[in-house]
């Protein structure tokens, strides 16, 4: 235990490349100008005021509260609930260049909260989940049991991507708890880019992936998800290592390490601000 009172990492977590490291870097390299973030009072607290935030254009905070929250935490009553905010979205929906999922480390609430994010990036994009890489099965408890908790925000994470569209790409840098990003093509590159990143990618996919729209078999027991994430996660997570992640920002070929001429095309961007719906502290 640290003099501040924050225990040691588990074994094996790096910290070389935070969640903010990446949004900077898929930023700068892809001319992004919003950003959209969906925070808990309690998973992404460390978001608020990151100077890498205020480089874009325009940055929103989404934030609501899960039960547990509100019975423990008074002073976040106030803040939506998960539902609301869904509600809130579709009644005044948000376009984006890039979001951050850092959301209750539910499966449920990472399915949803992937979703919402989905849908604001109306012109592709990128989508930042946090937390989807836990080192070891004390950091993966369906409630949180101790300081360092990813919960079972990598089920949600699993299911989220098996669904995408084939044109979609993702993958996990192994720093931070897992950061996984998602890329999602602009709508005029998807049927170029998805054609050129299958059959780049087909010799690591085969048997690899899961087919797009279906949702991946994991048990419900949560000891035996655990034992079937620890068989299949190099196939569902796409691990990148830190040094990798660190590498192809360095080469400016941050984009996807399965296609390496996505990251040549920025994305088209709407420079529109955006306003924020909910925010916290």
């Amino acid at each position: 235990m640290s003099e501040d009172g924050v225990p040691p990492l588990p074994a094996g977590v790096s910290m070389a490349v935070r969640k903010w490291d990446v949004i900077d870097s898929l930023r700068r390299r892809n001319s992004l100008k919003t950003f959209v973030q969906i925070l808990t009072p309690s998973t992404g607290p460390d978001m608020h005021g990151r100077e890498e935030i205020t480089r874009f254009g325009s940055a929103t905070t989404l934030m609501y509260a899960v039960d547990r929250q509100r019975r423990d935490r008074a002073a976040v009553r106030g803040l939506p609930t998960l539902d609301e905010l869904e509600a809130s979205l579709r009644a005044r929906p948000l376009h984006t260049d890039m979001v951050l999922v850092d959301c209750w480390h539910s499966q449920d609430d990472t399915v949803r909260c992937i979703s919402m994010a989905r849908s604001m990036l109306t012109n592709g994009g990128f989508i930042v989940v946090h937390d989807c890489d836990p080192p070891d099965r004390a950091t993966s408890t369906a409630d949180p049991e101790g300081y360092y908790w990813c919960g079972v925000a990598w089920r949600g994470f699993v299911d989220a991507t098996a669904a995408l569209d084939a044109e979609a790409q993702w993958w996990v840098v192994e720093s931070d708890f897992g950061i996984g990003v998602i890329a999602i093509p602009k709508p005029s590159l998807r049927r170029t880019v998805g054609a050129t990143a299958r059959r780049l990618a087909a010799p690591l996919r085969r048997g690899n992936r899961a087919t797009p729209g279906r949702r991946v078999a994991i048990p419900p027991d949560h000891d035996e998800a655990w034992d079937w994430f620890v068989e299949h996660r190099t196939a569902v997570l796409r691990p990148m290592s830190a040094e990798a992640w660190l590498a192809s920002v360095d080469t400016q070929n941050p984009l996807d390490p399965l296609d390496p001429l996505d990251p040549l095309d920025p994305l088209e961007t709407d420079s529109r601000a955006l306003s924020p719906t909910m925010s916290g502290g």
